[in-house]
């Protein structure tokens, strides 16, 4: 009798031991049913093509809300999206993401709202998601100007250029040029104000933007700029400018500043010049073979040696000014010795004094026995 009774008990706290034993992997699973957003979405949605949209009054995570306003639209039928949009921004997602943005730390619910208030789009919400511009996280900001590119309207850019006051950031300028590149002429009226307006990182950020977009008010933009008083805004405006050199104003602009007081803005234009392979440049090149800068003459004798036959023609007169002597002869001295001496017979091939004198002076320059060789062939 007593050992059936202590059996009764074990059985007893047995039975109760499977009880909370249930009872606590029941509320293991419920919690992590309940934080698996996946899941949770995806029974969500089952609901909802059911067209039974009772199932968002029982969403208590506002994560869920958000997936749903955002993914919803692939996963649901248009008329069925269009309710449940309805619904959630009248039922409080706006001031839900707002409050995520300002009070919450987790930077995946702030970046989830930044998606969310970007895509309604209203002055109001992207007032809201502009507060995560100056959040401290860069993911977090970086976040909110992708969101808001994707989702880009005049406002949009309007913001962007005034954030652009506070941004001192290479790292943020970086982000923002990708930004405006992808929203390209929608924000030409706004680029051009920074460019002539604002302070000399963010103008030369502008105008470097403002050589993409391609029509002819942006070209009188740059010309314009050419004569700014910042040397780097001229030399962005004259790295604009160099795909449309084949146009006469542009050209005769660019020749201009060859005679700008900034070295490094003649040194820009000698590059762009240079690039065009083209003898009708020899003779302004030429101007600077002279020039107080060194780098100038050198990029000035490597230009003329592109121009071909025309440009050895100056080479060599640069060989008889005291200023480029050097530069000139060390340019000479890095050509192939057949294809400069037949410059000199297709540049002096009427004056076969000219060309002899030229050539021993080449063979001087060059020393070596292939030059000897090559000289006593023209000899003979």
């Amino acid at each position: 009798m007593f050992i059936s009774y202590i059996d009764m008990l074990q059985e007893i706290n047995f039975f109760y031991f499977l009880i909370i034993g249930a009872g606590i992997i029941s509320l293991f699973l419920i919690k992590y049913f309940k934080s698996n957003s996946k899941l949770d979405y995806e029974l969500v949605v089952e609901n909802l093509k059911k067209n039974d949209l009772s199932i968002l009054e029982q969403i208590e995570e506002s994560k869920i809300k958000k997936r749903v306003f955002l993914d919803g639209k692939k996963d649901l039928e248009p008329k069925i999206y269009l309710d449940v949009k309805k619904y959630l921004l009248d039922n409080g997602l706006i001031k839900d993401c707002f409050k995520d943005l300002v009070f919450v730390e987790q930077k995946e619910e702030k970046i989830l709202a930044c998606k969310v208030l970007s895509k309604v789009g209203t002055s109001q919400t992207i007032d809201y998601c502009v507060t995560a511009l100056y959040d401290q996280d860069s993911e977090v900001k970086n976040s909110a100007i992708k969101a808001l590119t994707d989702n880009a309207n005049p406002k949009v850019v309007d913001t962007f250029i005034d954030y652009i006051d506070h941004c001192n950031d290479e790292v943020l300028l970086s982000m923002l040029t990708n930004a405006f590149e992808k929203i390209g002429y929608q924000a030409f009226e706004q680029l051009k104000r920074v460019a002539f307006e604002g302070e000399e990182m963010h103008r030369v950020w502008a105008t470097k933007l403002l050589r993409d977009i391609e029509d002819d008010e942006t070209n009188d933009l740059l010309l314009r700029l050419l004569d700014d008083h910042s040397e780097q805004v001229r030399i962005e405006a004259i790295r604009g400018l160099a795909r449309h050199i084949n146009q006469e104003k542009v050209f005769n602009a660019l020749i201009e500043k060859l005679n700008d007081s900034n070295w490094k803005v003649r040194n820009q234009v000698v590059t762009i010049l240079g690039e065009l392979s083209d003898r009708q440049v020899c003779s302004h090149l030429f101007q600077l073979i002279d020039d107080e800068q060194r780098m100038i003459r050198v990029n000035v004798c490597h230009a003329l040696i592109k121009s071909g036959y025309e440009g050895i023609k100056y080479l060599i007169k640069a060989t008889e000014i005291k200023e480029s002597k050097q530069e000139a002869l060390q340019a000479l001295d890095e050509l192939d010795i057949e294809f400069l001496m037949k410059a000199v017979q297709n540049i002096y091939e009427e004056d076969e004094v000219t060309t002899t004198e030229i050539t021993k002076q080449l063979a001087g320059i060059k020393g070596t026995n292939e030059t000897n060789e090559s000289l006593k062939l023209m000899e003979s």
